[in-house]
């Protein structure tokens, strides 16, 4: 099946799972790129995205930190994380917080306009 978002991304992957307890959750795709969501909550603190490429750049990290929103907080566009065979690699969320400490994510990998080897 191939899914198509307007005329900019094809959908490589799409789904939800749930963070139990807040747990970090590892996206592998294939064997050499991880993307990593990381939940941190701190009083007095604004909600916030932070991204860090670690690994020898084989991994994005992204910390968010206060997503407690139980209606579920949503990223405004899809963020570019990398290159995947030979198209821009986007990333999208919204995370919903649960009073339980889980966390449901419902998210999408997207592939975006082809990347030049120049």
């Amino acid at each position: 099946m191939l899914i198509n978002v307007g005329n900019n991304y094809e959908v490589l992957d799409s789904g939800i799972v749930t963070s139990l307890n807040g747990e970090d959750v590892l996206f592998s795709i294939e064997t050499n790129f991880k993307v990593r969501l990381r939940f941190v909550n701190l009083d007095n603190a604004e909600q916030s995205i932070n991204t860090a490429i670690v690994d020898d750049g084989r991994e994005c990290v992204f910390t968010l930190t206060n997503f407690n929103n139980g209606f579920g907080t949503d990223m405004n566009n899809p963020l570019n994380i990398g290159v995947y065979k030979g198209h821009n690699l986007f990333v999208h969320l919204n995370v919903a917080g649960r009073t339980n400490g889980n966390k449901h994510i419902i998210y999408s990998f997207l592939l975006g306009g082809t990347v030049s080897n120049e």
